[in-house]
């Protein structure tokens, strides 16, 4: 699972999303920031094959948006099923 930080919040992708990720039993790999950095709401993406993948963390995590992979660059995604796109609606917390 790769979390992208899509905020200008300091450490929201790395310290706040990822441990709830880790938590819930998924790994994580790629941690960076996405290419926006003023997303609103988070949004769960999955590679080709893997939506069931990126509909499970969505779930897992609260996320309503989840879609297929757009406008993030293969090389931010690694080798991971999904993305996390972090928002400001997580990184603020509950």
């Amino acid at each position: 699972m790769g979390v992208l930080d899509g905020t200008a919040t300091p450490g929201a992708a790395r310290f706040r999303i990822a441990p709830l990720v880790r938590a819930q039993g998924y790994g994580v790999g790629r941690l960076a920031d996405a290419p926006v950095d003023n997303l609103r709401r988070s949004i769960v993406m999955w590679r080709p094959g893997k939506r069931l993948v990126a509909w499970n963390v969505a779930h897992d995590l609260g996320v309503s948006r989840v879609s297929p992979v757009d406008g993030v660059p293969w090389e931010l995604i690694g080798g991971a099923d999904a993305v996390v796109v972090v928002g400001e609606d997580l990184a603020r917390g509950p």
